[in-house]
């Protein structure tokens, strides 16, 4: 059986996080993502495009819920008043960063709270603020935002065109956060979410806290709402990686566990390798001048030679 390449690796990710988008697994979702985002870098330049756009699809692929009470008939987000000026709003930020030059992670907090109080003024099909995004009425107004803010610039002005893809991915990443943000507040701040939808989920469970009533109550209409943003989710599996590194190191992994543990060995490999190094430059007090050199000269080749090595990866 031939070995999967690159491609059909980064491809099965991307079929995967589909899947759990569509059984409403997001916090799965969420950290697969970026590991997604690493299997495509690694693929061949001309597959690239194709994976960065099925993975976009696949990321915001959402599960037809049969409706929960009354539908709400609206043909667009236009006929929801209010949010126009909202989605307004985000484009007159986003070219404002992007004119200002600034880092993407610098404005996409303060986009993405602008986007999500657009959001909460759309409904779900059960009625409810559609908080995540499961309507395609409610994705629109992010990408008609970012794309009106775009307008005029093409893929010729590279820095432009550059900052705003980066900025689109930095609003999105930091979307979870903001929504985690926001939910988490109604304990202290319940008039942070819309009064109606609060009013239902306090009269539906008296005994929990608000942010909690409105987790049940989403829960109760087939939605799970995330407990957790990307940037938790990231730094959670930074440390457990890094955790599995230093079982590794320490020889406390046995073979066959987990592709994690795997990785975990090759890159505690990796780890000896360049202590190993740094502490051989602490050890040159007794080498004459021309040892160093040669010491120097070795390492140099040695750092060359990882670089053609992760290149080929």
């Amino acid at each position: 059986m031939a070995k999967p390449t690159k491609r059909d690796t980064a491809q099965a990710l991307i079929d995967q996080i589909r899947e759990l988008r569509l059984s409403g697994e997001d916090d799965e979702v969420e950290a697969l993502h970026a590991e997604a985002e690493a299997l495509i870098r690694g693929c061949r330049p001309q597959d690239r495009p194709a994976l960065s756009a099925a993975l976009e699809d696949a990321f915001t692929t959402v599960a037809e819920r049969p409706p929960v009470g009354a539908e709400v008939s609206i043909r667009s987000y236009h006929d929801v008043e209010g949010v126009d000026d909202l989605q307004r709003a985000g484009v007159r930020q986003i070219r404002a960063a992007v004119k200002a030059g600034m880092s993407a992670a610098t404005m996409s907090t303060k986009i993405a709270e602008t986007l999500l109080e657009a959001r909460l003024k759309m409904v779900n099909k059960a009625g409810l603020p559609d908080v995540i995004a499961e309507r395609k009425f409610t994705k629109n107004i992010a990408h008609d935002a970012f794309v009106q803010a775009r307008a005029g610039v093409t893929e010729e002005d590279v820095d432009r065109w550059a900052t705003h893809q980066s900025l689109a991915k930095s609003v999105r990443n930091r979307m979870s956060d903001v929504v985690v943000d926001r939910l988490k507040s109604l304990d202290e701040n319940p008039e942070n979410f819309p009064a109606y939808a609060m009013e239902k989920a306090r009269a539906a469970y008296p005994d929990l806290s608000p942010t909690e009533a409105v987790y049940a109550l989403y829960e109760s209409a087939g939605t799970r709402l995330p407990r957790k943003g990307r940037t938790e989710l990231a730094r959670e599996d930074a440390r457990r990686r890094a955790e599995l590194v230093r079982q590794a190191v320490a020889g406390q992994l046995t073979a066959g566990e987990s592709a994690d543990d795997d990785l975990a060995r090759e890159l505690a490999d990796i780890e000896r390798v360049e202590q190993g190094i740094l502490e051989t430059t602490k050890r040159v007090n007794h080498l004459t001048p021309e040892q160093r050199s040669e010491l120097k000269a070795r390492i140099n080749q040695t750092i060359a030679n990882l670089a053609a090595a992760a290149a080929s990866l």
